[in-house]
């Protein structure tokens, strides 16, 4: 069996790489660690509001916990994004 050529394996060079990233690594990570300071001291961002369907899926979830999540879904999309409908949809199934 001829010897492997160290050279050339798979883990020389990727140990390669890594000692070469490793070399440019300083100036970016100098870079990112001054840029996410002051956002380490900025408030936190307000919830987004919920859309209309997500708002209708959460009082549909709650009214039919025992169906499950993309059935809700599935109703309401098929219902036109209305909840009367949808209400009555997954109450039949129940």
């Amino acid at each position: 069996m001829p010897p492997k050529n160290r050279a050339s394996s798979p883990d020389v060079l990727l140990r390669e790489e890594l000692l070469h990233s490793e070399t440019t690594a300083p100036a970016e990570s100098t870079l990112s660690s001054t840029t996410t300071k002051p956002q380490e001291n900025a408030p936190p961002q307000p919830p987004r509001p919920m859309s209309q369907f997500d708002q209708h899926v959460l009082t549909l979830t709650e009214a039919f916990p025992t169906i499950d999540l993309a059935v809700v879904k599935a109703v309401l999309t098929a219902s036109s994004g209305k909840l009367e409908p949808a209400f009555n949809a997954l109450l039949g199934m129940i």
